[in-house]
């Protein structure tokens, strides 16, 4: 009756298979959001509602001694895990941007001299 029109295939990378192309497109995602939830999960299970010690530790063996954390132990401890969630979630961004940029120069989509302008700006 109606002729339909078929979408193209969808662009892929030569000599790529699926598993590889799965687990190289979404292993950072998967990691972010692991990461994401069980730090998320021990600010509310662990930290919420622990008292911690307003002082700074008087010397690096002061932590064998007391096992309490300190105020600047919890600061340092989140800005770190943050930083490394951010990293992931660059790094999945950056990944996924230059697949697209690649699928695009492979297929005609792209000129060398348009991906060198985006590069530029």
């Amino acid at each position: 009756m109606y002729n339909t029109p078929r979408l193209p295939p969808t662009p892929q990378r030569l000599g790529e298979t699926k598993f590889w192309r799965w687990v190289l497109s979404s292993w950072t995602l998967h990691t972010y959001l692991t990461l994401s939830i069980v730090f998320s999960a021990c600010l509310i299970l662990i930290l919420d509602g622990t008292k911690l010690l307003p002082r700074e530790r008087e010397s690096a063996t002061d932590i064998l001694r007391h096992a309490f954390l300190t105020v600047g132990d919890v600061t340092t401890l989140v800005s770190a895990l943050l930083m490394i969630i951010r990293a992931l979630g660059q790094t999945w961004i950056m990944t996924a941007t230059w697949r697209c940029a690649m699928i695009l120069l492979q297929h005609d989509g792209l000129s060398l001299g348009q991906l060198d302008n985006m590069i530029s700006y």
